[in-house]
């Protein structure tokens, strides 16, 4: 079941009885009040609507049919105060009932305050009995835990509130568990989205596992190299894999690095099993120990001892594909990698590298030197880029070079922390939005699903 739809399930089953669930107009509570509906699975559903006829109900959500003949719609424009209430008792003394109002505050605006006050006391003591039936009211007014709360606020065992926002031109909406009452709330945030008119919430990610190689590469099938699934996905999503391109990856400090470099190793040893060189400048998070044990999963012995060399700074690991050296200039240190890829750069049947440089690990080699890193750094992707290299950069949004490589960059890529999942998207060029989600048999390799 979804996330968010099953945590709203379980607070039903442990004696909720009636959810508010509030946002503003396009957030999704109409959806998502329906959606439970179904999941919950009543005997009869009472829907009391103030914006749709049933007609229109069921054209604007389809899948509603599939439970139709336990579902009683009433148009709200068509009554009157008198008849709302009857219909409230009603739905309210039904056997294994539920009575879905939509939505609250709009019925209340367009009533006479007499009228108001008493449907509203209605369903507030509804909301406050011991009734079996259980109750959904969608308002576009909730005030949360604000001082402005109201009486029936206080009387729901629940209350959600959705919200939507835009960033990059691209609309992300969230669902926030402010009460769930008789339930811990253990996650309070749930990103979604609202593709073919229904809620579809994100877990939250989860670290990739990372364990020693069980056997070699070469008895692994094709699809669990770095072609095939990352192919699929990845290339599929993005396609920033072209000679001489410069992609830019940035992530927000708060992402999972896994997430991020999950993304990339799987395409970087796609690249050297199919006959080309890569050269890696990994993050300072992601150590000698760590890599020795996720790139023998992925890179072919052959392609290990000649067409990858991988920066560490710490000595004693006989790997052959690690290349060690201490800092000790901005202009020797680039010379020496620059040497390094050249000789890539002869063994490459694509004829040029693949670079994956973290821009953070860069500028820590040489905080106080930051202009000459970058005159370096500029100048050795310009010669890269020249010979056919794909130039990929690792950096998060707090770099301070970030605005330079960003500037020059073919490909922009963000990555995302939203409520503990992880999206992804493009802005250089303009690209869907992906949630990242590791899978479970292979190491290492994401999945990634659209977000609309």
């Amino acid at each position: 079941m979804d996330p968010l739809l099953g945590r709203l399930v379980t607070f039903y089953k442990r004696g909720g009885k009636t959810l508010l669930v509030g946002g503003r107009p396009g957030t999704g509570k109409t959806t998502l009040a329906l959606q439970l509906s179904q999941a919950l699975n009543p005997k009869t559903v009472t829907v009391i609507s103030t914006r749709m006829s049933e007609e229109l109900l069921l054209k604007q959500y389809p899948w509603i049919k599939e439970y139709a003949p336990r579902i009683r719609i009433f148009d709200f424009r068509l009554s009157s105060a008198e008849v709302l209430v009857e219909k409230f008792i009603e739905g309210a003394r039904a056997e294994d009932g539920l009575l879905v109002v939509d939505s609250l505050d709009t019925m209340l605006r367009v009533i006479a305050d007499s009228e108001a006050r008493k449907v509203e006391n209605t369903l507030t003591a509804i909301a406050a009995s011991q009734s079996d039936t259980r109750t959904i009211l969608t308002s576009e007014l909730i005030a949360g835990f604000e001082a402005s709360s109201t009486p029936l606020e206080f009387a729901v065992d629940g209350i959600v509130e959705l919200e939507m926002h835009v960033r990059d031109g691209r609309i992300f909406r969230k669902a926030l568990l402010r009460k769930l009452r008789g339930s811990v709330i253990d996650r309070a945030e749930f990103p979604f989205t609202l593709s073919g008119a229904k809620i579809r919430s994100f877990d939250a990610y989860r670290e990739p596992r990372l364990k020693p190689p069980a056997e070699s590469i070469e008895k692994k099938s094709s699809s669990a190299l770095g072609r095939g699934r990352s192919k699929a996905s990845m290339d599929k999503a993005f396609d920033f894999f072209e000679k001489g391109s410069i992609c830019l990856i940035e992530f927000e400090p708060i992402v999972p690095l896994t997430a991020v470099m999950s993304f990339i190793l799987p395409v970087l040893s796609r690249f050297v099993n199919e006959g080309g060189s890569a050269y890696l400048l990994p993050p300072q998070q992601l150590g000698p120990a760590e890599l020795s044990q996720i790139i023998p999963e992925l890179v072919t012995t052959e392609g290990l001892a000649e067409r990858l060399r991988v920066w560490v700074d710490v000595p004693g690991f006989s790997e052959p594909y690690f290349w060690t050296f201490t800092p000790q200039s901005p202009e020797s240190d680039f010379s020496n990698a620059d040497r390094v890829r050249s000789e890539l750069r002869e063994r490459s049947a694509a004829g040029g590298v693949f670079v994956v440089r973290s821009l953070d690990r860069v500028e820590g080699m040489f905080p106080n030197r930051l202009g000459e890193v970058k005159g370096e750094l500029l100048r050795s992707i310009g010669a890269g880029t020249a010979m056919g290299d794909v130039n990929v950069i690792i950096s998060s949004s707090t770099a301070g070079l970030l605005g330079s490589i960003s500037a020059m960059s073919s490909r922009h890529i963000k990555f995302e922390a939203q409520s503990g999942s992880v999206v992804v998207y493009s802005v250089k060029p303009w690209t869907r939005s992906y949630l990242v989600r590791s899978a479970s048999s292979v190491t290492l390799f994401p999945h990634l699903f659209v977000i609309e």
